[in-house]
């Protein structure tokens, strides 16, 4: 399992490797703040790629042709909700960015790709600005108030996680082609970013603390879900901590 002793591995039992891409990163440079947990990285800065080539090659490359390993976890429990715990939440935490900031700037011109015009912003979000400045300067989310600029926020969310997932496979696959991408262990659920990381991984995992009848098993309402996840990803999914 995850978390292991390294003395244990050879010794009969598959393992596999932890990598920790993201929040490593996120304590460098960070669209959510690792602050009470995990945190998330700032996939739009250019040290990014380079952090998880850096890392690929550290990890991945000596284990390359390792028969015992079976493949990697990207990361464990990324804060894909943000501070606030929505859906929208990285949309959220990167409005906070100060304007320089590289992933506010690829935020301004995603909205400047999805508005038609600024007007929208105040239609959609009831924020007032006289121009594109004045919005990178801007550094308090408001909460959406139509589905359209749900809509948006959530768009920007899948952008991240095409952003993320695809840089990190793509360093793990440059130095190990061997070995299964097990996906990056979703905290019990994800946005609607689940066929994103099915399209870049082999295995789609998370971890899940249900509430479960002990008599008469797991409820109906849970296997639901994680078949929907299941469906989305288009990936067997693996669980990868459990308990109720």
């Amino acid at each position: 399992g995850v978390g292991h002793s390294p003395s244990l591995r050879r010794h009969g039992l598959a393992h596999v490797e932890f990598l920790s891409l993201g929040s490593s990163f996120a304590g460098i440079e960070d669209i959510c703040p690792k602050t009470t947990w995990t945190g998330f990285p700032n996939v739009f800065s250019p040290k990014w790629p380079r952090h998880c080539d850096k890392l690929a090659r550290q990890s991945c490359a000596p284990q390359r042709d390792d028969p015992w390993l079976i493949g990697y976890f990207l990361d464990n429990e990324l804060e894909w909700y943000g501070k606030d715990h929505t859906e929208w939440g990285l949309f959220n935490e990167t409005w906070k960015k100060p304007a320089g900031h590289s992933a506010k700037q690829a935020w301004l011109a995603f909205l400047q790709r999805e508005l038609a015009s600024l007007n929208e912003l105040e239609t959609h979000w009831g924020v007032a600005v006289a121009d594109w400045g004045q919005l990178a300067q801007h550094t308090e989310p408001i909460p959406p108030v139509t589905e359209r600029a749900r809509e948006i926020a959530r768009a920007w969310v899948r952008q991240i996680a095409d952003r993320y997932f695809g840089d990190c496979v793509r360093a793990v696959r440059r130095h190990d082609p061997n070995h299964l991408v097990l996906g990056s262990r979703f905290a019990g659920a994800a946005p609607d970013i689940w066929d994103i990381a099915g399209r870049h991984c082999e295995v789609v995992s998370f971890n899940m603390y249900p509430r479960i009848d002990v008599e008469r098993g797991v409820p109906q309402a849970v296997a639901e879900r994680i078949a929907g996840w299941a469906q989305a990803a288009a990936r067997h999914l693996m669980i990868t901590e459990w308990s109720f």
